[in-house]
């Protein structure tokens, strides 16, 4: 008995090693809806439709990333083609990068290709445009979906209110007195 056990012992806990590390390895991409509900607009404060220059690792990424050769966290320069929403202007060649600290809960991660174009969904953290690994709406141009999504933020903006004055304002705007003329 002693020996079945011990011989019996370590497969179990050898069987229960792998598998437990490999339900970690699999991953599933985003199920892309038809149309993009206005949480995935209200919640970027830039979307821009823009040609990716170039990119570049950001750091390590987590052990099954390394370990696999997935996907790392990365920084990209992007020229900005339009912008649909935020503070970027079309020709704008800005950088973004991947969210710090994000959780893939078996997510597959964003991998942006140079030489390609995507419809971004950003956010603002200060003066950095972050784009986030895993939850992120981001799709090719290519895809044929993108031109609803592209039409859908367009949609949401346009009927939005206004969160903030635009940043190109510059100053007060001149009162007029009852009988138009400015005071």
């Amino acid at each position: 008995m002693h020996s079945t056990l011990t011989r019996t012992l370590p497969a179990v806990v050898v069987t229960l090693t792998v598998g437990h590390s490999t339900a970690g390895l699999a991953c599933k991409d985003l199920r892309p809806p038809e149309h993009l509900s206005t949480w995935d607009v209200d919640a970027h404060s830039d979307i821009v439709v823009a040609a990716v220059d170039e990119t570049e690792l950001n750091g390590p990424g987590n052990q099954l990333e390394e370990m696999f050769g997935r996907p790392r966290p990365f920084k990209a320069r992007i020229k900005v083609e339009r912008s649909l929403k935020g503070q970027t202007s079309p020709g704008d060649v800005v950088s973004i990068e991947t969210t710090k600290g994000e959780e893939a809960h078996a997510i597959c991660p964003l991998n942006l290709e140079p030489g390609l174009t995507y419809l971004l969904f950003l956010t603002r953290d200060g003066n950095r445009l972050r784009v986030s690994r895993y939850m992120s709406m981001t799709t090719s141009m290519k895809d044929p979906r993108a031109a609803t999504y592209v039409r859908d933020v367009e949609s949401r903006v346009e009927s939005a209110p206004p969160s903030q004055p635009s940043p190109k304002v510059e100053g007060p705007q001149p009162s007029k007195n009852r009988d138009g003329g400015a005071e």
